[in-house]
């Protein structure tokens, strides 16, 4: 009877220890890079190395590249036998789409509207999408990241001028929200797919104390942001951008997330997917790791005194960490 009482015991014991996903302790992963640039190789090595870290799961891991229509077209993902699919890139995601497996897949390092996009376009992604199998980290930051950054740099202004285009005023909603939370209001502008956005950018920019740049590709596409810069500059204006590039080529200042940093928090979700602790996949996210960018040159010039950048990116930090604790 103790023999039997203690084995029950240990059965117990071992359903309780032991996660979901245990039976595939050693998973195979196929990570699909949309080509070879640095871009797609950094955050593969971020991805390896947090991967490294763990030391408790020893994970195969099958690498391709899809450096040309040539190679995209002789890749079958479907013939992989991959426990879980990491498309890095916007074509890899893409080319997972088109696959129509029912292999878990995460994309990683590519824009929200791409990814929604994809996901809308396809009835079989979307119905991966929803049931958690089908899983994104979008590169865009967070709204209320971006207008936090705004408002600790620009204490002064309760108010912050935004421009809208065809794809980026999908994200207007949100921004409302989060710029109501972080109690700023934004001056809105819209430009349709056929008008001349010059004359409404100066004029957004002649209203308005602060810019914030929010990427489109018909509104502010790079020709488009150059004169953004040009005539923010001019007339004195401070742009939030949306990337590291954007600050070294005039914006005051940027929040962003590198290669490495998104590919260490998709083996993070990876991590305890295998280990049990999520049962799905995460349908999509934010970045969670962050860098800020700060142009020093142009805060001078427009005669602006900007804090000192490490504590900056601390009070960022910890303003998150608070949300997320309540």
């Amino acid at each position: 009877m103790t023999t039997w009482f203690l084995c029950l015991l240990l059965l117990a014991f071992t359903a309780t220890v032991f996660p979901v996903h245990s039976a595939e302790k050693n998973p195979r992963i196929t990570l699909l890079l949309s080509g070879k640039a640095d871009v797609h190789l950094q955050t593969m090595r971020g991805f390896k190395q947090r991967l490294d870290e763990y030391g408790d799961i020893t994970v195969a891991l099958d690498v391709k590249k899809l450096i040309d229509d040539k190679t995209e077209d002789s890749i079958d993902i479907g013939a992989s036998g991959s426990d879980l699919i990491i498309a890095i890139g916007s074509r890899a995601t893409r080319k997972l789409v088109d696959a129509d497996i029912d292999t878990p897949a995460l994309s990683i390092v590519t824009p929200k509207v791409t990814f929604s996009t994809l996901m809308n376009t396809s009835e079989s992604a979307s119905k991966r999408h929803r049931s958690g199998k089908f899983a994104g980290i979008v590169l865009d930051q967070p709204p209320l990241r971006r207008i936090r950054l705004a408002r600790s740099i620009l204490a002064g202004s309760r108010s912050i001028g935004v421009l809208w285009g065809p794809t980026s005023s999908q994200e207007a909603a949100e921004y409302r929200a989060a710029a109501s939370t972080a109690g700023v209001e934004l001056n809105e502008a819209v430009v349709d797919e056929d008008a001349n956005p010059v004359p409404i950018i100066e004029g957004l920019i002649k209203n308005n104390k602060a810019l914030l740049a929010v990427y489109d590709s018909v509104a502010l596409n790079p020709n488009i942001s150059k004169w953004l810069l040009y005539l923010a500059y001019q007339y004195r204006v401070p742009v939030i951008g949306f990337s590291r590039a954007y600050v070294d080529a005039g914006a005051l200042a940027a929040v962003y997330s590198t290669p490495e940093q998104i590919g260490r928090q998709a083996a993070e979700i990876v991590y305890d997917y295998i280990e049990g602790n999520s049962g799905n996949l995460p349908l999509q996210i934010y970045p969670k790791y962050f860098s800020l960018g700060l142009n020093r040159s142009v805060a001078r010039s427009i005669g602006l005194s900007l804090p000192d950048e490490d504590l900056l990116l601390l009070q960022l930090m910890q303003a998150e960490e608070g949300r997320q604790a309540q």
